[in-house]
């Protein structure tokens, strides 16, 4: 009562002010956008994707936080595996070949439920398959439909140790031997092992790996190869190459982030994604650009596709989080 009594006191020593509702307005103004209408601008024919993709896999055991809480990184590594085995059939009724919107319409939906299921899609879709799309031949494509179908897991073998951002500077050597018409991979110090690649710790078998092509003893700047990892049928690491497991981290442990060194690795000629540079049948070096800057330049262009998918992604769960995943969530209490 004492407090009600001095609150009074003080209103009493201010002068009346008239009511006024700022947002009266706007509450009294029929709204001219709804959910429905944000979601056909954002993601037009997607949108049929990734509702078909909840309704499937709203009701998958898969996919519940509640049970990774009590998982070790081992076991979380595995779910995530478990997840993309049981929703990718799915998608795959919808879509019968790869295409690179359709495949942003997947990432964007399982970006809903987690982080490690949308990087390591991410990682073999975008960065490994679309690195193929973007830089390699038709004789590549074999590659693209082998990953699409999930018959082998790729990864993107870019950043290293010591080289920080500085993508010109890589360290990994490939070497042309006009003998047998190989490469030859190399790690020549410690700092050019890649380091952090998202599913090479203990998943992809091959590796979209970028070097600098080393031709007649003139260094042609850094290219991307395809390379096979791992042996298909026992998973181990093929000789000359090194796998390692970057280890636990503070989130995201469902990616088995790896590193990777070569020792006298030889991969076959067609192992170079040939777009923009190729070893001709007369063992010549080949390339529609001549400044190695500007090769380089356009080899990133790949990149750029997968920084929208990750601004587009945010969008996606600023719109579609509050109904899809709740709508979950609340199931799973």
């Amino acid at each position: 009562m004492e407090l009600n009594n001095r609150l009074s006191l003080v209103a009493s020593h201010f002068p009346q002010i008239p009511k006024f509702d700022a947002l009266a307005p706007r509450n009294e103004a029929s709204p001219s956008l709804n959910a429905d209408d944000i979601k056909n601008v954002m993601f037009g024919y997607k949108r049929s994707i990734m509702e078909m993709l909840f309704e499937k896999t709203s009701s998958f055991k898969t996919l519940n936080h509640y049970q990774e809480l009590r998982m070790k990184t081992s076991e979380q590594r595995a779910q995530v595996l478990l997840q993309i085995q049981e929703i990718y059939p799915h998608f795959l009724q919808a879509v019968k070949e790869w295409n690179y919107p359709d495949i942003i319409a997947f990432l964007q939906y399982t970006n809903l439920y987690s982080m490690d299921l949308v990087t390591r899609l991410f990682v073999h879709f975008v960065l490994y398959t679309g690195t193929i799309n973007s830089l390699g031949t038709q004789k590549h494509k074999v590659h693209i439909e082998r990953a699409f179908k999930l018959k082998e897991i790729g990864c993107f073998a870019m950043t290293e140790l010591g080289h920080g951002s500085n993508v010109a500077s890589l360290e990994t050597t490939a070497t042309y031997d006009s003998s047998t018409k190989e490469f030859v991979l190399n790690s020549p110090t410690a700092t050019s092992a890649k380091w952090w690649i998202g599913a090479a710790a203990k998943t992809a078998e091959k590796a979209v790996v970028f070097a600098q092509l080393h031709f007649e003893g003139d260094n042609k700047g850094v290219h991307a190869f395809v390379v096979r990892l791992r042996d298909p049928e026992s998973h181990e690491p093929l000789p000359g190459v090194t796998l390692g497991d970057c280890g636990k981290k503070f989130a995201i442990n469902g990616v088995d982030n790896g590193f990777i060194l070569f020792k006298n690795y030889r991969v076959p000629v067609d192992s170079l994604l040939d777009s923009l540079s190729s070893v001709s049948a007369e063992g010549k070096f080949v390339t529609s650009i001549k400044s190695k800057e500007k090769r380089l330049a356009a080899q990133l262009v790949g990149l750029i596709g997968g920084r929208t998918a990750v601004i587009g992604g945010g969008n996606s769960n600023k719109i579609l989080m509050h109904e899809e995943a709740v709508q979950r969530w609340k199931r799973q209490r």
